[in-house]
């Protein structure tokens, strides 16, 4: 680590062609003249940082969109006609709209259609990923569990496809939600699930942090309470944000 700070640091500009030389060198190694092609695809746009120069930034007012499975799949299938083999998936920087859970589900699904698949996502913290990923390890060890997401999947997709149809049974569609309630909060009961949960909350915990001292950098402002742009606790409406999160 020491040394790649010293290739970045002001000391190291009189060395910069030779750097270029050697890293020039280094790439024909490795892959030839070759220009690498990729398709990327968005799968979400939620985002809990500040970035000014970007489009995603979650102060402001865009349309927010999570793709689901069916819709990552036909994106999918629409690219691989096309010829194109490798594809990079990316999200926005919101672990509760594109958890780990969600990016490896379509991760999966990208398996079946692309020669490569890239993935560029929220930055992680050592320790805290490695949390994440016990806690996902053992839900994925809990085959009751997972049963009942799967099941509780299969109902939420039921009600989706109820209410896109020409003629929806407002009931029958209230019936599945409340169904779709009860096994929701007993899926929370479960200790794997739970364990999760705690595991990518305490992750998101740290996003805020340092999103509060890019925002106090960038603009000489302190977040009072600390708004990471999730709106759990405010609904969106809170001073600091200016609804900017209603979307």
């Amino acid at each position: 680590i020491a040394d790649f700070q010293a290739l970045l640091s002001p000391a190291a500009e009189p060395f910069l062609e030779q750097m270029a030389q050697r890293a020039r060198l280094e790439t024909g190694k490795h892959f030839g003249n070759t220009v690498y092609l990729f398709t990327p695809l968005y799968i979400a746009n939620y985002c809990e940082n500040y970035c000014v120069y970007c489009g995603f930034n979650c102060y402001n007012h865009i349309q927010r969109m999570k793709l689901t499975m069916d819709q990552i799949r036909h994106e999918m299938e629409v690219i691989a006609r096309s010829g194109m083999e490798e594809i990079l998936l990316l999200t926005g920087e919101s672990r509760k709209y594109s958890d780990i859970a969600y990016i490896g589900e379509a991760c999966k699904l990208a398996r079946q259609y692309f020669r490569m698949v890239g993935l560029e996502i929220y930055p992680v913290n050592t320790d805290e990923y490695r949390k994440v990923q016990e806690a996902e390890a053992a839900f994925q060890e809990d085959e009751f569990a997972q049963a009942k997401v799967a099941e509780f999947n299969a109902l939420q997709q039921e009600v989706q496809t109820l209410m896109q149809t020409p003629d929806p049974d407002q009931a029958l569609i209230a019936q599945k939600a409340n169904d779709l309630r009860s096994m929701q909060a007993s899926l929370t009961e479960m200790p794997s699930i739970q364990a999760m949960n705690e595991a990518q909350t305490e992750f998101s915990k740290l996003l805020t942090q340092v999103n509060q001292v890019l925002r106090f950098i960038i603009t000489g402002q302190v977040d009072e309470g600390g708004c990471g742009g999730s709106c759990e606790s405010c609904g969106g409406s809170c001073s600091s944000c200016g609804d900017a999160h209603k979307e």
